[in-house]
C-alpha cells in the first residue's frame, strides 16, 4: 500500500515538475527552475522515507502470534464447567498458547481471531464455551446428533495484554459418553490481526 501511495505522490510531482518548466522557460533560467524543483523533490522524497521508516517500526513492535493445538488423546467423560485441554501443538508462533493447561495468554493488546473445531459422541449435547478471564466471548453447540457431529466457532475480539482465553464446557446433557475426537477432528487456534 505505502508503494501506491509513494507512486502517486511522485507522478503528482512529475505533472508538477512539468508545469513548473513550462512557467521557468518563460520566467527564469532553466536551471534555476531545475534547481528549485528537484529541492522540492528531495524534500518530499525525505518526508516519504521518514512515513515509512515509522510504518516499519510499528510493524516490527508487533509479534506474530498464531496457534493451534487439538488433544492428544480423546477427552472422555466430560463435565459441566471442565477446562478443554488442547495439548498436541501443531503450531504456536510466538508461544502464547500454553498447552500443558490449555490457555492462550494475549502477549499484546490487540484484535484477535479465534476458533475453535469439536467433534463430539453420537446422541449427546454439549455446549463449549470460548472463555476470556472467565468471562463467555463464544459459545458452540453439538445437539443429540446421530453421527458424530463436528461443530466450529469462531470469535474476533479484542484482548489486552495478558488476557487468559481458553475452551470449557458449558453445559453437557450427561458425563458418561461425551469424548471430544482427536486429531485434526477437533482443535483450537488463533492469530493475532493487529495490535493496539
Amino acid at each position: 500500500m505505502f508503494t501506491i501511495v509513494f507512486a502517486l505522490v511522485f507522478s503528482e510531482r512529475i505533472a508538477l515538475l512539468t508545469s513548473t518548466s513550462n512557467i521557468c522557460n518563460s520566467n527564469s533560467t532553466e536551471n534555476v527552475c531545475l534547481l528549485r524543483t528537484i529541492s522540492e523533490l528531495k524534500g518530499d522524497l525525505q518526508k516519504l522515507s521518514n512515513r515509512l521508516s515509522t510504518v516499519e517500526k510499528a510493524s516490527s513492535s508487533c509479534p506474530q502470534i498464531a496457534f493451534m493445538a487439538s488433544p492428544k488423546h480423546p477427552i472422555l467423560g466430560v463435565n459441566k464447567g471442565q477446562q478443554l485441554k488442547f495439548d498436541n501443538m501443531h503450531l504456536n508462533s510466538g508461544n502464547a498458547y500454553k498447552p500443558f493447561h490449555g490457555n492462550f495468554i494475549a502477549p499484546v493488546s490487540g484484535t484477535y481471531f479465534l476458533t475453535y473445531t469439536a467433534t463430539t459422541s453420537v446422541n449427546t449435547f454439549i455446549t463449549i464455551c470460548t472463555m476470556r478471564n472467565g468471562v463467555i466471548i463464544g459459545e458452540l453447540l453439538n445437539s443429540f446428533h446421530k453421527s458424530y457431529p463436528k461443530t466450529t466457532e469462531s470469535v474476533v475480539t479484542h484482548l489486552d495484554k495478558d488476557d487468559d482465553v481458553w475452551l470449557e464446557t458449558c453445559d453437557v446433557s450427561q458425563t458418561s459418553d461425551i469424548g471430544i475426537g482427536v486429531g485434526f477432528e477437533s482443535h483450537f487456534a488463533g492469530f493475532l490481526i493487529h495490535c493496539g
